[in-house]
């Protein structure tokens, strides 16, 4: 009789483990940012030319671009694309903040990106396209966001053969 009364205290108790372990795994993915997110976002949305990143020649190449979040977006100008590429966060130092995923696009074409949180710190955001070759500082597009942001930011950016800029209507 003992034993009995002991298997079934032991069922109750694996079933409360159970439902409680179910109750925190799921109120973790809410902590763990696999909720709605909050605060700001920046949408971006990039065209290509037929002529994307052609390295001066007739045929077009695939080009891989970033979204970074700064502080202040002035450092950038004069730099070259070779020296910022892939060490944003050296070159920049204190002005850099978050840099997004390593992105592609192919020529002629239109696709709009994922939205990013935008950092609370974050003054200024700024696509950069690594062309194999470029013009002065046009490799990157730089946005200064409003002191009171009070809706989401969407750049429409259009990419060349050389350069990346606003998209004209």
């Amino acid at each position: 009789m003992n034993l009995e009364r002991l298997v079934r205290k032991a069922v109750r108790l694996a079933a409360l483990a159970l439902a409680l372990g179910t109750v925190a795994l799921s109120s973790g993915c809410a902590v763990m940012g696999k909720s709605t997110p909050k605060g700001k976002l920046v949408t971006l949305k990039i065209t290509s030319t037929s002529r994307l990143n052609n390295c001066g020649r007739a045929v077009p190449l695939v080009l891989h671009y970033r979204l970074l979040q700064v502080t202040d977006a002035t450092p950038l100008a004069g730099m070259k694309l070779e020296n910022v590429y892939d060490r944003e966060a050296e070159m920049l130092g204190g002005a850099f903040v978050a840099r997004g995923p390593d992105l592609t696009i192919e020529p002629g074409v239109t696709r709009q990106d994922p939205p990013a949180q935008i950092d609370p710190r974050t003054r200024a955001v700024v696509v950069i396209g690594n062309f194999c070759k470029t013009r002065g500082s046009c490799f990157y597009f730089a946005q200064t966001l409003p002191v009171k942001m009070k809706k989401n930011l969407f750049l429409d950016l259009t990419a060349d053969s050389t350069c990346i800029g606003p998209t004209p209507h």
